[in-house]
């Protein structure tokens, strides 16, 4: 993943954290009419609204937890798959950030709507994904 997001703070130990971030998701497939399973990936534009609690530390470092809704939406690829252009999931973050700005975050987004239009061949595609970020802000 890669992204940009805006650190607004919102009160002594709260903030909001919107951003857009580029990301491949990963998703099981399987087939309505068999046993088959398989796993797939497909590239997305996020757009997390994520509000987070401070935990403030020694030498004002913090720890970030928090969370809140993703909208994405769907980039096409040379991949054949009849997916909605939108999809909506749940993302939680936990995140350790230094004063100078760096940080380290573990992230899991998990896809809240069924993404398949091909319902009579593909009955079930939900998207998820967990990530680990170093990232700067200034």
């Amino acid at each position: 993943m890669a992204g940009i997001f805006v650190y607004i703070h919102a009160g002594k130990n709260f903030s909001f954290r919107p951003g857009i971030e580029l990301v491949r998701k990963g998703t099981n497939e399987k087939n309505k009419n068999s046993i088959y399973s398989s796993d797939r990936q497909f590239t997305y534009l996020d757009f997390p609204l994520n509000a987070l609690y401070e935990i403030k530390c020694k030498n004002e470092k913090k720890i970030l937890v928090g969370g809140g809704p993703v909208i994405s939406y769907f980039l096409r690829n040379d991949e054949d798959y009849s997916l909605a252009n939108i999809d909506i999931g749940a993302n939680v973050m936990l995140g350790y950030e230094w004063p100078i700005g760096a940080s380290v975050n573990l992230n899991y987004t998990g896809g809240l709507k069924n993404v398949s239009t091909a319902k009579n061949y593909m009955s079930k595609l939900k998207n998820y994904y967990f990530g680990l970020s170093v990232g700067y802000w200034f």
